[in-house]
Parts: structure tokens; sequence; C-alpha cells
């Protein structure tokens, strides 16, 4: 686990659990945490792997959180109206054993995570070589359920 905070202000402390990771609060958009995402080759050459992941909309409670763990938040955009972190876990080949834990309503869930769910993910920090730690997905619970349109094709929804 990373040992990079800011020093300025302590709020993390509130989110972190006794097991040392962090319960971070927000709004779940494209959320791939029944079946991971393809990997995929940048135009660049480097490859993707193959993973789940989750973009965490935050509050200004949860931006100063992500601040004091060094998480690289990214700004409002048209698809996500908030600042959010990305939230990845890679599979290293084992998708059942990498696959994160989601429950809704007390109980396992594995159904598709609808734009702007309410979600606690618990995540673990690690470093990286871009100056800002990285945050792995461990567990969600979803607190309130958006459902996607009853006529959401998954196939029209993968890039071409």
């Amino acid at each position: 686990m990373s040992n990079k905070t800011n020093s300025n202000t302590k709020t993390y402390e509130v989110l972190k659990n006794s097991e040392g990771f962090y319960d971070v609060y927000g709004l779940a958009y494209f959320a791939r945490v029944q079946t991971p995402a393809d990997e995929f080759k940048l135009d660049n050459g480097d490859t993707i792997p193959e993973r789940y992941i989750m973009q965490l909309a935050l509050d200004k409670r949860g931006v100063e959180a992500a601040e004091d763990l060094c998480l690289n938040i990214k700004e409002p955009k048209d698809e996500i109206p908030y600042p959010h972190i990305s939230l990845v876990r890679r599979t290293k080949g084992d998708k059942e054993k990498a696959k994160p834990s989601v429950k809704y309503e007390g109980a396992e869930y594995s159904g598709l995570v609808g734009n702007g769910s309410k979600a606690k993910v618990r995540i673990g920090t690690y470093d990286t070589k871009y100056g800002f730690n990285g945050a792995t997905l461990l567990d969600v619970e979803i607190l309130n359920l958006v459902e996607p349109p009853k006529d959401f094709d998954k196939k029209d929804s993968k890039k071409k």
C-alpha cells in the first residue's frame, strides 16, 4: 500500500477502515464490475490489460479525501458531470479471483450498475510512475441503484 498522502489535511483518516483500506462514497459511472473490460492496444503500442473498472464521481468531501490520498482527480466532462477518480482492478488472468465483491441491499448483486448509482467503494492505493497514487477497486456496495434502460444493448456500447 502506498504511503503518499497530503500532510496538509486529515480527511482521508475519516475514510480509512480498520483493515487499512479506504471507503469512498460517490456516484458510479461506466462501471464494469460484473465482467471485465477487454484488453486493448493504444495507438502508441502499449497494451491496457483486461480489468474491472469504475469511474467514481465525488462530492466536495470526496474530492478532499482523494486529494489527501494523492489520487488523480479528473475534471468534470459531458459523460461525468462531477470531479471523479478512476478505479481499476486488473484480472491478471483470473477473472473470478480478481472480481470485486458487489453488494446491494445486503446481498451479492450480479446485475448492471447504471450511471449515477450511489456507491460506497473500498479501495487500496498504490504508487504510480506519474507522481500520484492509483486506486485499486476492491469492493462495491450499491446504496441507491440506478438501473440501465430496459432496451440497453451491451453490444451497442462497445467501441467499434
